[in-house]
């Protein structure tokens, strides 16, 4: 569960970095690839404890990127139809 939670991690942080830049396509491209790998099936979800600080850093950051994203949407209308 590690691998899954550094690799979230760092998607986020690319639609992070997409957001702050107001990059539309990164943001767009960094969602389609977590949902790629949030698809693929897992053998046992169950295996590995994954690190509380890496889990926590990863839901605040889904957090952080939420309000950014709708700040955006509602102050830059473009954003959301890209």
């Amino acid at each position: 569960m590690d691998g899954l939670v550094e690799k979230l991690l760092r998607l986020e942080g690319a639609k992070h970095k997409a957001l702050v830049e107001i990059d539309a396509f990164a943001y767009d491209a960094s969602v389609r690839k977590q949902m790629r790998l949030l698809a693929i099936p897992r053998k046992n979800p169950s295996d590995g404890v994954a690190d509380i600080e890496r889990l926590l850093a990863l839901s605040q950051l889904i957090t952080l990127n939420t309000r950014l994203l709708q700040t955006l949407v509602s102050t830059t209308p473009w954003f959301a139809l890209s």
